[in-house]
């Protein structure tokens, strides 16, 4: 969903994150799961790893940033699955 949402290919993913093609193609099919350095890797390029992890959105990093903006620090959290 984040390669596809930033338009890129999974050559194009993979290099920008710095791993190979076939690593990340075999992450993107649940073959394979992400170690620290790699969750570090797609942090890096602005993918927010908590949506990796657990598919709670905002999935990008400068979203999570907008949304705090907007809605304020306790708004989002009071939405957080951790607060029910």
């Amino acid at each position: 969903m984040v390669r596809i949402r930033l338009d890129l290919s999974q050559e194009e993913f993979a290099r920008k994150l710095g791993v190979s093609t076939s690593f990340y193609t075999k992450l993107e099919q649940g073959y394979a799961n992400p170690g620290m350095k790699t969750l570090e890797k797609f942090y890096r390029v602005g993918v927010n790893v908590n949506f990796l992890l657990s598919g709670e959105p905002p999935m990008l990093l400068n979203e999570l940033i907008e949304c705090l903006k907007e809605c304020g620090e306790k708004k989002f959290f009071e939405k957080s699955k951790f607060n029910k």
